[in-house]
């Protein structure tokens, strides 16, 4: 269970309460920049959706799921977690800035990228053959 409790300067206290399955962590900028993206598990969440939700899969190791999230959504992260516990997946989630969040939101760009050079690639092969 992870409790994250932000105040404004007149003292109140928001206290948000997400059950989590494993570990959480907190990842800086500089840390997502270095993840190699997995492009097969990044397909789980559209982007529009993670756009909304602030949340991704970056990884996936045997049956459990990497998130990332900024936690701005926190009704949707609960959801998308349920969901893929629901699919037999532990999730392992991973928490960032604004700023790092729309550095990994890059990586379905990336994403577009790399398929359209597959996608070249395999029209050369055609023309060659």
């Amino acid at each position: 269970m992870v409790r994250y409790i932000s105040s404004t300067s007149t003292i109140y206290f928001c206290v948000y309460i997400i059950s989590i399955s494993e570990t959480n962590h907190i990842l800086q900028s500089t840390d997502i920049a270095s993840i190699k993206p997995n492009f097969e598990v990044l397909k789980l969440i559209s982007k529009s959706q993670a756009s909304e939700d602030q949340v991704l899969v970056y990884d996936k190791k045997d049956n459990q799921l990497l998130l990332l999230t900024t936690n701005n959504v926190p009704s949707r992260l609960t959801q998308i977690i349920s969901s893929f516990q629901n699919k037999n997946y532990t999730v392992d989630t991973y928490f960032t800035d604004d700023i790092g969040f729309q550095l990994a939101l890059g990586r379905y760009d990336q994403m577009l990228d790399f398929q359209k050079q597959l996608e070249i690639r395999e029209d050369y092969r055609l023309k060659i053959t």
